[in-house]
């Protein structure tokens, strides 16, 4: 009876020190798995940049904090530093001008690397449609575009000329555009005297919203493009 009761002891302390073991190496492995798990968000979590770090982005990239955004607007959230960083790159940092000059020539066929397109009728009157595109980002792109009519009218002889009647006008954003806002502040034109040229503009400014550790920003960028179209004495 006495060595049963011995035996129990020994098994009793036994698997009271493998509890505590256990016990000892699960806390161990936990308290490791935290920390390596806070090292990790300490890297990318957006949660843990300090106000020097974030105001160096603001700064660099030029945002300015909203309190609200615009309707059917949904900034884009970031978790992560590096990817932030690099969504920001994408953006122009300052003022973009662009300006691509037409003529007749361009409009002898329907396709050309310039995005033009051919709506020639049968009348004597033709509509051209010129596409002017900025790409903000490679799938976000600003477009200006016109339609500038024309007729041809004789000089006398075999000679002939094309004068512009009228030019229509406007701008348009296309492609990746959630998060962004583009509000176009002038579209207009200038006919020369002679009708023989056609100066075509149009801007505004881009927003894109962005929500960084649970605040929202906005990045803005004014866009102006410029085209213009030439006829004239073509024969």
């Amino acid at each position: 009876m006495l060595k049963k009761l011995v035996s129990l002891l020994l098994v009793a302390v036994l698997l009271s020190i493998s509890s505590f073991s256990f016990a000892f190496a699960n806390t161990s492995t936990s308290n490791d798995d935290k920390k390596d798990n806070k090292i990790i968000n300490d890297k990318d979590d957006l949660k843990t940049l300090t106000d020097e770090e974030l105001t160096k982005i603001i700064n660099d990239y030029k945002l300015t904090k909203v309190n609200s955004v615009p309707s059917g607007i949904t900034p884009r959230e970031f978790n992560n530093l590096d990817e932030l960083k690099n969504y920001l790159k994408e953006f122009p940092k300052g003022p973009v001008k662009i300006k691509k000059q037409y003529s007749y020539k361009d409009f002898l066929t329907s396709e050309s690397s310039n995005k033009i397109i051919l709506d020639a009728t049968e009348s004597t009157e033709s509509r051209h449609h010129i596409i002017q595109e900025y790409d903000v980002t490679p799938v976000t792109y600003i477009f200006l575009e016109a339609d500038v009519y024309t007729q041809v009218v004789s000089l006398g002889g075999t000679h002939l000329a094309e004068e512009i009647t009228d030019c229509h006008e406007w701008t348009d954003m296309n492609g990746f555009t959630t998060g962004y806002s583009w509000n176009q502040t002038y579209a207009y034109h200038r006919i020369s005297s002679d009708r023989y040229n056609v100066e075509i503009y149009g801007g505004g400014v881009l927003d894109q919203y962005i929500k960084i550790g649970g605040e929202e920003y906005k990045q803005s960028v004014p866009i102006d493009i410029e085209a213009s179209y030439t006829g004239g004495v073509i024969n």
